[in-house]
């Protein structure tokens, strides 16, 4: 059996709270409830919060709440996720799939794909939606002081970078005892993992206006939602 969790919580220090920003009238949070709603391989859909507002649409959108416990800071989603897969414990739960309430670039395609990965190869622990670096590579990074420009690394770096681009992330329910879930990014210490490679700027979380417009391009215009599997 396999469950979603998407995480959503309240809105830090009297900013708006991103959940329950509007795209075509509907808060962003709506559209990865109704991607994980609309895999038919998802039994069940929770989203863990800690905003009454969210908790309330969320409802009504026929998810199960969990109340997050552990503090809205930027150290605890790796806790967070551990305390909603302790809190769920439903009898045959294998895999959860891991969402973001802000982020609206997922579709129940996504979701499917990264589960029947899961399903047919047993070596596999854990699946994460990314984008390969282009102009974004760490070889372009620059620092300044001083008002000198210097580059980030001292080398190049002559392998392919990928970044994780939030969207999806999904997991065998045993790896949630993994040390990777200690770590503050979490996800780069994910064990025998497949990358779902996205074209850029798919599953950009939203924090501005920019990714408002970027999100709202996606929901218009991605007609299928493609990946390649690496």
């Amino acid at each position: 059996m396999n469950t979603a969790v998407i995480f959503a919580r309240g809105a830090e220090k009297g900013k708006r709270n991103i959940n329950l920003y509007l795209i075509d009238g509907k808060p962003l949070i709506y559209y990865s409830i109704t991607a994980a709603l609309g895999c038919k391989d998802i039994h069940s859909v929770f989203v863990s919060t800690d905003d009454e507002k969210t908790a309330n649409i969320a409802t009504g959108l026929s998810c199960k709440i969990i109340r997050r416990k552990t503090p809205a800071d930027n150290d605890g989603m790796g806790r967070a996720i551990v305390e909603a897969v302790k809190y769920i414990n439903e009898n045959g739960v294998e895999n959860i799939v891991i969402l973001s309430g802000n982020n609206a670039m997922i579709s129940s395609h996504l979701i499917t794909k990264s589960l029947d990965i899961l399903k047919t190869r047993q070596s596999v622990q854990s699946v994460i939606s990314v984008w390969k670096a282009r102009h974004d590579h760490p070889n372009f990074a620059i620092v300044k002081k001083n008002n000198h420009v210097s580059p980030l690394l001292d080398k190049p770096v002559h392998q392919d970078v990928f970044f994780y681009d939030g969207a999806v992330c999904a997991i065998r329910k045993q790896i949630i005892t993994h040390d990777c879930f200690n770590h503050r990014n979490w996800w780069a210490y994910l064990p025998d993992c497949v990358f779902l490679v996205r074209p850029w700027p798919t599953g950009r979380d939203v924090h501005d206006s920019y990714g408002l417009a970027l999100a709202r391009w996606w929901i218009e215009n991605a007609l299928i939602d493609v990946s390649e599997e690496i």
